[in-house]
């Protein structure tokens, strides 16, 4: 009875596996044969051979836009398009104005800026041979001023750098305003959306005309300190007419560091970055001491940021920090430099002996805590990392390959870290056929990918790109397999 009843047991747990499919059942419809499906649809492997183009040119990072350094002003500026007072002389103009076509205009245009706990103010000096052919005329606020002489700046301040949009001002030759506020992506500028209260003043001169603007960082929905985006703009309407020239490119923007710490950032070097390990370059003028530098990418699945440790030893310094990044499109990298805190002890001779050592010891523990000098952020954008070429059929030894020419995004340490693998599948459907690359040493490569025997139709191939397990990237070409 005790054995009937095992039994029973026994085949009843075989059955309830039998009905889920954990134990297979050998006739044609059974789990065993779903599992044998299943082994036979399983990618099968693929030949890759890879090859390089040593003689094309390998990524490099872009040009940094260009940045200066404004400290406050303890004396405000009288605005009346005069260029005399105390700021002006006291801070160093951004020049070397540019054309569209990268050109040097034939009158160049000098800027200077300063900045308090309330306002930004800026003065403009512009070159003119020809000023009784000025052209423009003071009228209603926002009327349209685009073909008179006129002079701009476009702000993006700290907390909106890289962002949404930015901010223009334009004074013309007469005093004439517009002001407006342009968003991002590519939006056309809008003097409606954004109407603030902001003081304008121009002078004619012999051989220039001057002119002079303070607005508010309330104005601006922003406060004062850190790095803003900014370009400086004119545009000449008199005499040959050239049109606009700017600072920077235009539709780009240049930085300015707004800073009250003594630890004074007079260099910043950041390229148009790539995929992996980038460097910023720092150059500071400060009193010797110990600082800690922080990168850390925004966000935080970026990329992978770093500290490190550095003594200046007064006058100008220069130091580098890296940064990795490593995923597409825009973002912003957090920089912090932090310094050791300045202490001024409590006289104590008059306390008992164990109180004065208890004010010592916390002052000590109190002082090795750094403190921040400075802190700011930077906006990037990174291309995608492949780029694959159109493929093609080529025979090759009496075999047939797929050809992938393929062009890296990337600094080329970072670049050989990476394991690469490649898939073959109808178009629409899921790979049929995988193949490893393994790691690349160049950043042109060409994949030849052995083709198996397909039948005539569309296929896609798909480069995947990992860094310790983790896919960063993949892109898909399209081939017609005829």
């Amino acid at each position: 009875m005790r054995a009937r009843t095992i039994l029973a047991i026994c085949l009843a747990i075989a059955a309830c596996g039998i009905a889920h499919g954990q134990i297979p059942w050998p006739g044609p419809g059974g789990a065993g044969a779903t599992q044998a499906r299943a082994r036979q649809e399983k990618p099968q492997g693929l030949y890759v051979d890879v090859s390089y183009d040593l003689d094309a040119p390998q990524p490099q990072p872009g040009p940094a836009p260009p940045f200066f350094n404004c400290p406050p002003t303890e004396v405000a500026p009288v605005i009346d398009g005069h260029l005399g007072d105390k700021p002006w002389q006291a801070q160093a103009a951004a020049s070397g104005f540019v054309l569209p076509d990268g050109g040097k205009p034939r009158c160049q245009t000098q800027v200077w800026m300063a900045w308090d706990k309330n306002s930004i103010y800026l003065a403009f000096r512009c070159e003119e041979p020809q000023v009784d052919a000025l052209v423009g005329r003071r009228g209603e606020l926002d009327r349209d001023i685009s073909a008179d002489d006129y002079v701009a700046v476009q702000f993006e301040p700290a907390n909106n750098l890289g962002r949404d949009g930015y901010f223009e001002l334009r004074l013309n030759c007469r005093g004439g305003q517009w002001d407006a506020r342009t968003k991002r992506p590519a939006a056309p500028a809008d003097p409606a959306a954004w109407d603030p209260a902001w003081i304008g003043a121009v002078q004619i001169g012999d051989g220039f005309w001057s002119a002079e603007i303070e607005i508010g960082f309330k104005q601006l929905g922003a406060r004062p300190g850190g790095v803003w985006g900014i370009n400086f703009l004119r545009h000449r309407a008199a005499g040959d007419g050239e049109g606009i020239s700017s600072w920077v490119a235009a539709g780009s923007f240049g930085w300015v560091m707004m800073g009250r710490s003594k630890l004074v950032l007079t260099g910043l070097d950041f390229p148009r970055p790539l995929w992996g390990k980038n460097n910023i370059k720092l150059t500071f003028t400060s009193p010797s001491g110990k600082i800690w530098i922080t990168t850390q990418p925004q966000p935080l699945a970026a990329g992978t940021g770093t500290t490190i440790t550095t003594s200046l030893s007064g006058g100008t310094s220069v130091r580098t920090v890296p940064v990795t990044l490593q995923a597409p499109g825009t973002g912003r990298v957090a920089i912090k430099v932090r310094g050791p805190r300045q202490w001024t002890h409590l006289p104590t001779w008059w306390m008992p002996w164990e109180y004065s050592m208890g004010i010592w010891v916390l002052e000590s523990i109190a002082a090795s805590r750094p403190r921040t000098l400075m802190s700011f952020s930077l906006p990037y954008e990174l291309p995608p990392l492949l780029q694959p070429g159109r493929p093609r059929l080529v025979n090759l030894g009496g075999r047939n390959f797929i050809r992938v020419p393929l062009a890296i995004n990337a600094e080329l340490q970072w670049l050989q870290s990476l394991k690469w693998t490649v898939s073959l599948a109808p178009a629409g459907a899921k790979p049929r056929w995988r193949g490893q690359v393994g790691k690349l040493r160049a950043a042109h490569a060409i994949l030849d990918i052995e083709l198996p025997d397909l039948k005539s139709g569309p296929y896609t191939v798909t480069i995947y790109a990992r860094s310790a397990g983790k896919l960063l990237a993949k892109s898909q070409v399209q081939l017609q397999i005829e």
